[in-house]
């Protein structure tokens, strides 16, 4: 379902739709000249403003010991940031002063006994591109184009030599990752596990068993412990696990060159099926649903309409109209960006 004309508006404004049960949508940001919110996140959002700054919203009435949400950011004085990702309880962003990666709150789950989200020493000293968050670990870019995965799974993330990554997605405990020749490489737990039995070390490229989620696609199991997607692809979107499903995957999303969306995964909903005959330039994907804008900015939602709004349509299928020139999906609820005048057209981030 797509945001069918364009309205005046503020510059720069940031919408919010879907879910409200923690205030992710009420409580977005008023504020205006915002550039792009941040992929990623249960029932809050994060959003960068022009101005460099953070701003975290949503989480009303939820966290606990076990399962914090993020909590309120502690901004370094004067700083700008350049990225930022957010999960379930932990939110992280590159610094523009020194581009390191700072962090807000901790892993969802221990990581060797401890929830602490801060990048470990290794990092320091490291510059860094882009950043995302899953469950327990987060991946980001080195400026040279090299990976670099924290917390769980550390030094599992792909090292292909001779080429750069231009963008990453992570969701739960699984990552994707895009390098400049658009193919595509995922890791991680759920729809990335390795098939079983395990491959043998420096065996061919393994034949996915039959039961396999991915069996059947052109995605291929590498003995390096990733799977490998051969492009064009110009972007990437990676959805949250549904609990419904044995074993518990998310989706993923790839934008080809055409504007055309291919998906893998969960399709409970159809959240793998992009409308046809759209030329998309941005996409998102939720926990059960996508979202995708197109070539003049119009919102379109596929996958789970959600709970029932009061005019018959589902609070997911509501997106408000464009243009839009960012766009992300948290676990159950979308976030937008408008134009600005300094702003260029942005992905799901």
């Amino acid at each position: 379902m797509a945001s069918n004309s364009i309205t005046t508006a503020i510059l720069g404004q940031l919408v919010a739709w879907g879910d409200d049960t923690a205030h992710q949508v009420q409580a977005a940001p008023k504020a205006a000249q915002f550039m792009k919110v941040a992929p990623g996140g249960s029932k809050q959002g994060l959003a960068l403003h022009s101005n460099g700054r953070l701003h975290l919203w949503g989480g009303f009435n939820l966290g606990t010991p076990t399962m914090p949400i993020v909590p309120d950011l502690a901004l370094d004085p004067g700083e700008k940031y350049i990225d930022l990702a957010i999960g379930v309880s932990f939110a992280a962003a590159i610094r523009g002063s020194d581009r390191s990666i700072q962090t807000w709150g901790g892993f969802a789950v221990p990581v060797n006994g401890s929830r602490d989200s801060t990048p470990p020493s290794d990092a320091e000293g490291r510059r860094f591109s882009a950043v995302t968050v899953g469950g327990g670990h987060g991946v980001a870019i080195e400026e040279g184009g090299g990976l670099y995965q924290w917390g769980a799974g550390k030094g599992t993330e792909p090292r292909p030599g001779g080429y750069k990554f231009l963008e990453v997605r992570s969701r739960s405990s699984y990552n994707l990752a895009l390098d400049e020749y658009g193919d595509i490489y995922g890791w991680g737990s759920g729809l990335f596990a390795p098939p079983a039995p395990p491959i043998p070390p420096g065996s061919i490229p393994a034949t996915l068993p039959a039961a396999h989620p991915l069996t059947g696609t052109d995605w291929t199991y590498m003995p390096a412990g990733y799977y490998l997607h051969k492009g064009p692809f110009k972007a990437i979107a990676a959805g949250g696990p549904q609990k419904t499903l044995v074993p518990e995957i998310g989706h993923v999303l790839a934008l080809r060159p055409n504007g055309t969306v291919a998906g893998w995964g969960a399709n409970t909903f159809g959240e793998t099926l992009a409308p046809e005959g759209v030329t998309f330039v941005a996409i998102a994907a939720g926990i059960g649903f996508s979202l995708g804008l197109d070539d003049q900015g119009m919102l379109h939602h596929w996958g789970n309409p959600g709970a029932t709004a009061a005019n018959g349509k589902g609070v997911l299928q509501n997106v408000p109209t464009g243009p839009f020139v960012s766009v992300g999906a948290a676990g159950s609820h979308g976030a937008a960006v408008r134009p600005y005048s300094a702003h260029r057209s942005g992905g799901d981030r």
